[in-house]
């Protein structure tokens, strides 16, 4: 009886190890491959780097928890102005979605060194996207050749020039007072804020382009990677509706790119 009473537990125990296995047999069948490790936590000590580069009259105009994470699907980097104790900090807001974006721009563009097709495959594909659901993952990325260490070498890269850059400008325009500028044109009637770059001048943005590459070079992040991000924009045919949140469509990118590029040469050179 004794035996017989300790088998019927055991028998239990043994299929609900059974279910346990199949689970987990099904969780890997499903699980990605591989993983980025630039995400969230990357961005957000560049974000830490960034400000504690800054001038000191222009760091102590960002709260000292500089960026905060948003769920949102849809890509985007937004400004905020946190209601502190004392006084308002303006911060800035990372969707979700901006981060899916930036590590599948940087992946393309790496994966395009070894199949030149790959990339404005991807851009075409990327122009559709509405931001309403999950960006796409990147068409045959389970391909085991686009996760070599050279490849994710120069995702990783491209991934720390694009997030640093448009960290810094967002600082930027908080520091040189563009937000509060505009802050009443860009707040929606729940107090929520728009793109900026809806409202902002060719020459408004220019300045805080300036300014974020500056900010980023000053944090030891080099600039080259954003030459994709460029490219991108550059390529499609039709810019998806959230475009907007990363540059007007009054700037020309070609504009852009020679700011970038001298800011970076004379930085290299002691010049700035």
């Amino acid at each position: 009886m004794i035996a017989k009473w300790i088998s019927r537990p055991l028998a239990f125990l043994f299929f609900i190890a059974a279910l346990a296995r199949t689970g987990l047999a099904a969780d890997a069948a499903t699980a990605p491959t591989h993983t980025y490790p630039s995400g969230w936590g990357t961005v957000s000590k560049m974000a830490f780097d960034i400000q504690g580069a800054l001038k000191p009259q222009y760091k102590e105009l960002i709260h000292e928890q500089p960026v905060s994470l948003d769920t949102d699907v849809k890509p985007f980097i937004k400004l905020e102005e946190y209601a502190d104790e004392k006084k308002p900090m303006p911060m800035i807001f990372i969707s979700v979605g901006f981060l899916d974006l930036i590590n599948n721009l940087a992946h393309a563009k790496a994966i395009g060194l070894k199949d030149k097709k790959y990339y404005q495959k991807y851009i075409d594909s990327l122009s559709t996207e509405t931001g309403v659901k999950e960006l796409a993952a990147l068409p045959d990325i389970d391909n085991e050749a686009y996760w070599s260490d050279d490849v994710m070498n120069e995702q990783l890269s491209n991934f720390n020039s694009v997030a640093g850059i448009f960290v810094s400008v967002n600082f930027a325009h908080h520091y040189l007072g563009q937000f509060k500028k505009h802050e009443k044109e860009i707040m929606d009637d729940k107090g929520n804020s728009t793109p900026i770059n809806k409202v902002l001048t060719a020459e408004e943005y220019e300045a805080a382009f300036a300014a974020g590459v500056h900010g980023a070079l000053d944090a030891g992040i080099l600039v080259e990677g954003l030459n994709a991000f460029f490219e991108a924009f550059e390529k499609m045919k039709t810019r998806p509706e959230w475009a907007i949140y990363f540059m007007p469509e009054t700037v020309k990118v070609a504009k852009l790119k020679k700011i970038m590029a001298k800011i970076q040469y004379d930085f290299l050179h002691g010049k700035g």
